[in-house]
C-alpha cells in the first residue's frame, strides 16, 4: 500500500506530534508500505537523510495546496492520511486534495479544539470531510468529543498514539535518599503550562524534600528558568533540555514522580511512557490522560477546583501512596498503546474506507480500570 502522511509538524522540529509521525511511518515502512511524508520546507539547516521512508517538502503560503496537488497526484496513493491540530493549513489541504483526487482521505486529530471562535472556522470543514466520508480518528476520548460535538453527523474513530511499551519498561533501583525526585517531559510552551508546574513546586518545595528535573525545550524556557531563579528554586529545580528517548528512559528509572500540568492536553505521550516505566503521575482530569491515568490507583488525578499543588503534595508527601502506584503501573501495563495494535487500527481504518455508515460509533482505546 502506498501511504502519504500530510502533516505541518515534522523533524526536525520535536514534540508529540512529530514523534508519532516518525514513528508511524518508520513502522509502516517496516512493515512493507511504501510510504512518504509531505511536509513544509525545512529552514537553513537540516536534513531528512536516514528516515526509511520518502520526505517531501513544499514551501508553505500562498499556492501550498497546488504545490500539494503536484506532489500527490503522480504518487497516486492508495491513502492520504492527514495530521492535523488546531492550526494545520497543510494538513487540511491534505484533505482536500485527497477529496479532489477520489484518494481515500484519513485524518489523525492530535490536538484540543476550545473556544467558540475556534470551534466555528473548524465546521465548515468538518461538515466537507462529513460529505466526503472522509475517515477520521481522534487520540483520545475527549478529542473526540470535542470534534463530535462541534460536529455531530461526522463519525469520530478512537486511535492513540502509539509506543513501545516494552522498550519503556525499566528496573528501579530501591528506595534512595535525597528527596521525591519528580520528573516532567514536554515543550516549553504556554498551552503545556510549566510555569503551573513551578508555581506548584514553590508550594511544595518549602516544606517537602523534591527536587524537579523539567525536560524539554521552548520560548517558554527562559521565562521559567527566570522564574525558579527569582523564587529560590534553582538548587531544587534542573532544565535538562532536550533529551534523546534512551536518556529519557534512564531519567525516569530513577523518577519518584512524574508531572504533566497541561490542562490542553490531547493525549500525552510522555505521560504514557512515564506510566510504562512504572512511575506514578500527577496529571489534569479534564485533559487527554483521563483516558489511561486511574486516580488513586497509577497516579493523582486533579479535577476542577484541585490546585495542581495540593496534587503534588499528597504525592510527594505520601510515601505508602505513591509507592503503590507505582507497583500498579508496572504491574498493568498499558499495552493498549503499544505498536502493534495501533498499527492493526490503522490498517483496519485504511482498509475500511467509505465502507462506514454515518451512525458508527467510536472505538473506545481506554484500558479497563482494574
Amino acid at each position: 500500500m502506498l501511504i502519504a502522511h500530510v502533516t505541518d509538524s515534522f523533524h526536525p522540529r520535536l514534540g508529540g506530534i512529530e514523534h508519532q509521525v516518525v514513528d508511524l511511518a518508520t513502522r509502516q515502512a517496516a512493515a512493507g508500505h511504501d510510504v512518504h511524508v509531505v511536509t513544509r520546507q525545512l529552514a537553513a539547516s537540516g536534513s531528512d537523510a536516514g528516515f526509511p521512508f520518502t520526505v517531501h517538502r513544499l514551501r508553505s503560503g500562498w499556492g501550498a495546496q497546488g504545490r500539494l496537488r503536484a506532489v500527490l497526484a503522480p504518487l497516486r496513493p492508495d491513502v492520504v492520511h492527514a495530521h492535523v491540530s488546531v492550526v494545520s493549513p497543510l494538513g487540511w489541504a491534505g484533505v482536500d486534495v485527497a477529496v479532489e483526487l477520489s484518494v481515500r482521505a484519513v485524518v489523525s486529530v492530535h490536538s484540543l479544539w476550545v473556544g467558540p471562535g475556534v470551534l466555528a472556522a473548524r465546521l465548515a470543514g468538518l461538515k466537507s470531510w462529513a460529505r466526503n466520508q472522509v475517515t477520521v480518528a481522534a487520540v483520545s476520548s475527549l478529542t473526540a468529543d470535542r470534534v463530535r460535538r462541534t460536529c455531530p453527523e461526522l463519525p469520530v474513530h478512537l486511535v492513540p498514539n502509539g509506543i513501545d511499551v516494552g522498550w519503556w519498561r525499566v528496573p528501579h533501583p530501591p528506595d534512595r535518599s535525597g528527596g521525591v525526585h519528580v520528573v516532567a517531559v514536554g515543550r516549553l510552551v504556554s498551552r503545556r503550562e510549566p510555569m503551573s508546574l513551578l508555581k506548584a513546586v514553590r508550594e511544595v518545595a518549602g516544606s517537602s524534600d523534591v527536587r524537579v528535573t523539567i525536560v524539554g525545550d521552548g520560548p517558554e524556557r527562559a521565562k521559567a528558568e527566570a522564574y525558579a531563579r527569582r523564587c529560590g528554586l534553582a538548587s531544587a529545580v534542573s532544565f535538562a533540555g532536550v533529551l534523546r528517548r534512551t536518556e529519557i528512559r534512564d531519567l525516569l528509572a530513577g523518577a519518584d514522580l512524574f508531572v504533566n500540568p497541561a490542562r490542553r492536553e490531547a493525549f500525552g505521550v510522555a505521560t504514557v511512557e512515564a506510566l510504562s516505566s512504572g512511575v506514578p503521575v500527577v496529571a489534569m482530569a479534564e485533559s487527554g490522560v483521563n483516558d489511561f491515568v486511574w486516580h488513586g490507583k497509577n497516579g493523582f488525578l486533579c479535577e476542577p477546583g484541585v490546585a495542581l499543588e495540593d496534587g503534588l503534595r499528597e504525592m510527594v508527601t505520601n510515601h505508602d501512596l505513591r509507592r503503590g502506584m507505582a507497583e500498579f503501573a508496572a504491574a498493568h501495563p498499558l499495552v493498549v498503546f503499544d505498536w502493534p495494535g495501533v498499527l492493526a487500527r490503522w490498517d483496519a481504518l485504511y482498509a475500511s474506507g467509505n465502507e462506514r455508515t454515518a451512525t458508527s460509533g467510536p472505538r473506545s482505546h481506554r484500558p479497563s480500570r482494574m
